[in-house]
């Protein structure tokens, strides 16, 4: 007997917070690695929706591009609380962008295609809207002596699905005005505080878990992450709409992409990422 669609979503959906929670778990490498195909194949993704908008991306050069920034954040937050090498480090991060950027230009000035303002913009969103993510998701995870702190980062997956579970839960039951029906219909007004609030409860537990901060500002991070993730499943849907694309993949049954998957978390992950070192600083 074949599966329904919203069994197939749950299958999936489990088999692969096991694998996403276990593996951040297990070490420091198994999370680089998650985060590391998270990267490729969300690569893989963009190319295919730019693609669908006539954009022709250098695909070996987005792929090359992406994991030397993707390297270059997960070092940096490394090395940025050795003694003496703060400031190297700044100089090697810049130094790796700006030279990314210049081999971009030059590129495709010899490519010779059309629409070459298109395939620039696009390349260089693709460093900003998976690169700096992917590493910024490692980086969560060093702390300031450089140990491992894995529940850094599963809290910032708390706060998704969280957020995700609430707003449906609560659209579903309350909701009535639309929050963007031109991108995504089905979201409501109602159905994104239902969110904001039940990722502000799992700040809660953050507090008592992780500590570091007082509750009022861990209860702030919850919603400022469920307004970011709110933010990024919009953003991820309207390049899909621009596309004339359901969905960005078919990876992961039941439900897309890993674009689709993790479209808040790519928007949320530099801001966790910043709010955490504000609150350990």
């Amino acid at each position: 007997m074949a599966l329904s669609n919203h069994q197939t979503r749950v299958i999936t959906g489990a088999i692969f917070g096991i694998v996403l929670i276990g593996g951040i778990l297990l070490s420091e490498y198994a999370l680089t690695s998650i985060a590391l195909f998270i990267l490729l194949v969300g690569c893989f993704e963009f190319n295919r929706l730019v693609h669908a908008l006539s954009i022709n991306t250098n695909r070996a050069f987005l792929y090359l591009a992406n994991i030397l920034v993707f390297a270059a954040c997960i070092y940096f937050s490394m090395t940025q609380h050795s003694i003496g090498l703060v400031e190297h480090d700044t100089f090697l991060f810049l130094s790796i962008f700006i030279g990314l950027l210049f081999l971009l230009f030059a590129w495709e000035l010899f490519r010779g295609i059309p629409k070459p303002l298109e395939n620039l913009a696009s390349s260089i969103l693709s460093l900003i809207y998976l690169g700096v993510p992917c590493g910024l998701l490692v980086s969560c995870s060093i702390g300031n002596d450089g140990n491992y702190l894995p529940w850094n980062v599963l809290y910032l997956f708390f706060f998704m699905w969280a957020s995700d579970t609430g707003a449906y839960f609560t659209g579903r039951a309350f909701g009535k005005h639309k929050l963007f029906e031109r991108l995504s219909p089905k979201k409501t007004i109602e159905g994104f505080i239902g969110g904001i609030v039940t990722a502000m409860l799992v700040g809660i537990a953050a507090y008592y878990f992780l500590g570091g901060a007082s509750l009022p500002m861990w209860m702030l991070i919850g919603g400022v992450l469920s307004v970011t993730g709110s933010m990024g499943d919009l953003f991820e849907s309207m390049l899909k709409r621009q596309a004339n694309i359901k969905d960005s993949g078919t990876i992961l049954p039941g439900h897309g992409g890993i674009l689709d998957r993790f479209d808040s978390t790519l928007l949320s992950a530099p801001i966790y990422w910043v709010l955490l070192h504000f609150i350990q600083s």
